[in-house]
């Protein structure tokens, strides 16, 4: 077990697993107590401090700034590489607007603090748990086609259990792992984790408005919804595709603790 923390290819991926089984905890043992307004800013509260402390441990592990992790590298190579989510994003939102009559029932104190704020801490945490540190550890051995899809597979699969943890849904298993597979591919295609940051934000916005939304049953939000999980397979196979779009190259030869 010590060999797995001292090994720069996979410590990440243990330090993702703790920081994750310690926001969870934390999460149920204050969602027992707290409701509403007053828990959507604890969790949100939470989520930032869990970020930084990633941020931190980055620092500690590989070395890298949280100015270096947060930069926007590569932001053309990110964003083509988010192609396949980018298309499904909109999909999604055209489907989302097709169907809403309106919003009701979203009171003003939950706008601010359920609707924006905790959602851009998701994406601030998310983002460096279950991509950065799950993935950085790739940059650190042979960089090939094989190990970017074991990666990647790796943060889709733990993903895809962190938001089935209280509870196993298939759908949320295979939505959630999907999407985040299409984070993934962007994180190891660019090294740009912001991103997928803004991604995860906007898409996590227009998901949490629509247990607000009064639907209208029309033919075109009918109709489209019925293709959202074909939408969704489809982006997770050209994401697979782009994936493995690339030449392979040998170990940098760095997997020494970052002291």
């Amino acid at each position: 077990m010590q060999r797995v923390f001292l090994d720069l290819r996979f410590s990440g991926i243990a330090w993702a697993l703790i920081f994750g089984a310690g926001f969870l905890i934390l999460s149920l043992i204050a969602g027992s107590f707290l409701a509403g307004a007053p828990w959507y800013l604890f969790s949100s509260l939470l989520r930032a401090v869990f970020g930084v402390g990633i941020l931190v441990a980055a620092n500690r592990l590989y070395g890298r700034t949280a100015k270096e992790i947060l930069s926007f590298c590569k932001s053309k190579t990110a964003i083509l590489s988010g192609i396949s989510f980018l298309a499904y994003l909109l999909y999604y939102i055209i489907t989302v607007c097709a169907g809403c009559e309106r919003i009701v029932g979203v009171p003003e104190n939950l706008l601010f603090a359920g609707i924006v704020l905790q959602q851009i801490t998701t994406g601030f945490y998310e983002e460096l748990n279950y991509r950065f540190l799950i993935l950085e550890g790739y940059f650190y051995g042979a960089e090939t086609a094989r190990n970017r899809r074991l990666y990647a597979m790796i943060s889709s699969f733990v993903f895809g259990l962190a938001h089935v943890a209280t509870g196993w849904n298939a759908t949320a298993f295979f939505l959630s792992g999907t999407i985040g597979f299409a984070f993934a591919v962007i994180y190891l295609k660019s090294r740009n984790l912001v991103v997928p940051m803004l991604l995860h934000f906007v898409y996590d916005i227009v998901a949490n408005v629509t247990p607000y939304i009064e639907w209208n049953h029309s033919a075109l939000f009918t109709s489209m919804n019925s293709g959202i999980e074909i939408a969704l397979g489809m982006m997770g196979i050209i994401s697979f595709v782009i994936l493995m779009k690339d030449e392979d190259r040998p170990a940098a030869g760095r997997t020494g603790f970052q002291g």
